[in-house]
């Protein structure tokens, strides 16, 4: 652990360096770090500023505080927003993660699966396999850490011959779309669909309109909103309708669950 100075990190083997910047003392961060096993540079910015300097000091937190009926204490004064910087080999920002929240942070994992590629999923999916059409959804992990903001993937794998509708759909027929379940300790962000939909003249309609083919997949993420060690239930549904040249299949609903569990640091 050192003081904030002029440091760049060594490239690990996959290329990439990175560090993080605290307001919290060297001893504070020492301890931290050693806790969570983190071998990569911290840096100490006592008394914030060069998180001041960046513009990203946190002076809303008292108020955060009293929303949420937490006791502000003096250790919060100081405090950053959460910011992650992504620069090239020739250090120029390429990418920026913000959240207003001070305890909400995404994983390295997703920042760079979100950039360079990288496998973002690794935890245990659910897969719903119908007549038609099978539903894949996973997390990038199986556990999580209190108010992490946790990414995960939804495939819907269609048969030959089969569509499913884009957004918007022709009237009564029932588009493509995942639905997260909000409640008290999940938080759910924008769901997006990644794949574009296509054009296609089919039966019963005036004009062309947009449908999904081969696969379809969609993005989105929860925040877990709380600092109890639980066992948490994500929850949604997967909606579409799946028709091929001759029929329609009814409205599709397909739920889907996944559990998390908190992380534990040996």
């Amino acid at each position: 652990m050192v003081e904030l100075q002029e440091t760049i990190p060594a490239l690990n083997e996959a290329g990439i360096a990175a560090y993080a910047i605290s307001y919290d003392s060297v001893e504070t961060i020492e301890e931290f770090a050693t806790s969570r096993g983190i071998t990569f540079p911290l840096f100490s910015d006592v008394g914030s500023k060069m998180i001041e300097g960046l513009g990203l000091l946190n002076l809303h937190v008292r108020r955060q505080h009293e929303e949420t009926h937490e006791i502000h204490e003096p250790r919060f004064e100081g405090v950053p927003y959460p910011m992650t910087f992504l620069l090239d080999e020739d250090g120029i920002i390429i990418d920026r993660r913000f959240n207003e929240d001070y305890r909400i942070r995404e994983s390295a994992r997703a920042i760079l699966a979100g950039q360079l590629g990288f496998q973002a999923s690794t935890g245990s999916p659910h897969v719903t396999r119908g007549d038609v059409a099978a539903v894949t959804v996973v997390g990038e992990s199986d556990q999580y850490s209190p108010f992490q903001k946790i990414w995960f993937d939804v495939e819907v794998l269609i048969a030959p011959g089969w569509h499913i509708y884009g957004s918007p759909s022709p009237s009564g027929l029932r588009e493509f779309a995942v639905t997260p379940t909000a409640s008290e300790v999940i938080k759910p962000g924008e769901v997006t669909v990644l794949s574009e939909p296509v054009l296609r003249q089919v039966a019963g309609a005036r004009q062309p309109v947009l449908t999904h083919e081969g696969m379809v997949q969609a993005r989105f993420s929860v925040v877990v909103a709380t600092f109890r060690k639980l066992e948490i239930h994500v929850s949604g549904t997967v909606d579409y309708q799946a028709c091929n040249d001759i029929q329609c299949l009814p409205p599709q609903s397909t739920p889907w669950s996944l559990r998390l569990m908190p992380r534990v640091y040996e």
